[in-house]
C-alpha cells in the first residue's frame, strides 16, 4: 500500500475585504431569509471579494510549492476543483488554467476537473489524487480549489445557510514526505466520497443529517482511530447554529470544532477544510484531523494524523 502525504496547504482570500455591516440591504436580506438578525448568535463577520480567482490561485499555488519544498516540475497531475466553475465556455477557463500554470512554472503532463458535489469537491479531489497514487499513475498531485460567487450586490451573498466568500486554495497529495524544516505535514490515513441521490435539493438545517455520523465513524475506523481521539476537525463555515448543530449530529464536540472563522471569513465553499487547518496552526505531531465537508447529497471525510 502506498503512503500518501498531505502537503503545503495554502489559502489566498479575495483581495476586498467586507463586513457585513457594509452590505447594503443587510437587513431587508436576514429578513427576506428569514434569518434572526443576531449577529453574534449567527457568526456574522468578513467575507472576500475577488476579480480574479485565478490570480489568487495563483497566490496560493506559489505559496503551497514553497511550503511544501516541491519544484513545478516535479508535479505530474493537477486537479482543478470548484463547486461552481464561472466560465460559460470550456476554451475560456482552458486559457485561464494554463495561464496560471505557466505563471508558477507547474507543467503536468495531466490537467482534470472536478464540479458537481458543491463543497465536497475539494475532497473529493483529495480521494481522486489518493487514487492515482494508488495506480502509480503520480508521485505529486496539486489540488487547486477556486471559488468565486456570482453575485451582482454583495447582500446576494447572504444565503440561508451561510454569508458567502470568494477564495482559492492549493496542495499537494504525495507518496514521500518532505524535508522542509518548520512545515508542518501530515499522512492521509483515510479518505472517503459519499453521495445520496434522494438527498439532493432536500436543503440544508440543523437537525437533518446526511450521512449520519457512522460515516465519519467508519472513515475514523478505517485510519485506526475514532472520534475521541480527534485533536479537531475542520468543517464548512456555515452559521454557527447550523455548524455546530450538524457537526455535533456527527459526533464531535465543541472543543473539536474549529469554529474561528465563520466569523472571519464566512463560507469559502469548498475551500473551507483546507482554509482552517491553515489558520489552526502548526499544532504538533501526533495529532489526529478530520476535514468533513457537506453539500445537499454529497459529504467528503479525510482522516489526518500529523508527522511533522
Amino acid at each position: 500500500m502506498v503512503r500518501k502525504y498531505f502537503r503545503g496547504p495554502a489559502y489566498a482570500l479575495g483581495e476586498r475585504q467586507c463586513k457585513y455591516t457594509e452590505i447594503d440591504g443587510f437587513e431587508a436580506a436576514v429578513k427576506s431569509r428569514q434569518l434572526p438578525n443576531l449577529p453574534e448568535l449567527m457568526g456574522f463577520g468578513g467575507f472576500f471579494v475577488t476579480q480574479d480567482v485565478y490570480q489568487r490561485a495563483a497566490v496560493a499555488v506559489q505559496a503551497c510549492l514553497a511550503a511544501a519544498g516541491v519544484s513545478p516540475g516535479s508535479i505530474e497531475h493537477v486537479i482543478f476543483c470548484s463547486s461552481s466553475f464561472k466560465e460559460r465556455f470550456f476554451s475560456e477557463r482552458n486559457v485561464k488554467f494554463g495561464k496560471l500554470l505557466r505563471e508558477c512554472g507547474v507543467m503536468p503532463g495531466r490537467i482534470s476537473g472536478v464540479s458537481g458535489g458543491g463543497c465536497t469537491d475539494l475532497l473529493a479531489s483529495v480521494d481522486i489524487a489518493c487514487a492515482m497514487l494508488e495506480l502509480g499513475a503520480a508521485r505529486n498531485v496539486l489540488i487547486v480549489g477556486i471559488e468565486s460567487f456570482r453575485a451582482a450586490e454583495d447582500s446576494e451573498r447572504l444565503l440561508g445557510h451561510a454569508l458567502i466568500s470568494d477564495a482559492a486554495v492549493a496542495l499537494i497529495v504525495s507518496d514521500s514526505r518532505g524535508d522542509a524544516p518548520g512545515t508542518p505535514e501530515f499522512e492521509i490515513l483515510a479518505h472517503r466520497i459519499v453521495s445520496d441521490v434522494a438527498e439532493i435539493g432536500s436543503g440544508m438545517s440543523i437537525t437533518k443529517s446526511s450521512p449520519d455520523r457512522n460515516f465519519v465513524k467508519g472513515v475514523l475506523e478505517s485510519a485506526g482511530s475514532s472520534q475521541g481521539k480527534v485533536t479537531k476537525m475542520f468543517g464548512n463555515n456555515v452559521y454557527l447554529p447550523i455548524k455546530s448543530g450538524r457537526e455535533g449530529i456527527v459526533g464531535f464536540t465543541r472543543n473539536q470544532m474549529y469554529l474561528e472563522n465563520v466569523r472571519r471569513t464566512g463560507h469559502c465553499l469548498g475551500c473551507d477544510t483546507i482554509l482552517n487547518l491553515v489558520d489552526y496552526g502548526a499544532g504538533q505531531v501526533g495529532n489526529s484531523y478530520v476535514l468533513y465537508s457537506e453539500a445537499e447529497g454529497h459529504a467528503g471525510c479525510v482522516a489526518l494524523l500529523q508527522v511533522a
